[in-house]
């Protein structure tokens, strides 16, 4: 089975996969196993009574500059008005199109929401989006 991520568990393995290969850029693979580049970090909103997340983001404009390394420096960044600021309630999600409301969980299989994964010739960083998330009411 598969458990949605968060973002503790998320720096625990971007923090070791930092050491190893920090400019390795991201990508999700949707349902099909496209690679889908991420190239932004959508901080949570904390003023709403859902549970806090970041929402990573789709490649624009071919953008494809989210390393590692940047990805963890988007998700350890300081926030003092973090109602979770150990990420234990913090959920990470994608949004693979333009809509905003069409946002996907980020699932770990196993132990890993990390792993590595081969785009033409490059060798990147993967994850896997899991089902659509269903709340209108976050933005």
């Amino acid at each position: 089975n598969c458990i949605m991520a968060t973002r503790k568990e998320a720096l625990e393995e971007l923090t070791r996969l930092a050491d190893e290969c920090p400019e390795r850029r991201i990508v999700c693979l949707d349902n099909d196993d496209t690679p889908v580049f991420i190239n932004a970090v959508e901080g949570p909103d904390y003023e709403e009574d859902d549970e806090p997340c970041y929402i990573l983001v789709r490649d624009e404009e071919l953008k494809r500059d989210m390393t590692v390394a940047r990805l963890l420096d988007c998700l350890s960044e300081e926030d003092e008005d973090d109602p979770d600021p150990d990420g234990e309630e913090t959920y990470l999600l994608v949004r693979l199109d333009d809509d905003l409301n069409d946002t996907k969980d980020i699932y770990c299989e196993k132990e890993n929401i990390f792993f590595e994964h081969t785009v033409g010739d490059e060798k990147v960083i993967a994850f896997r989006s899991g089902d659509d998330w269903y709340s209108d009411d976050i933005w």
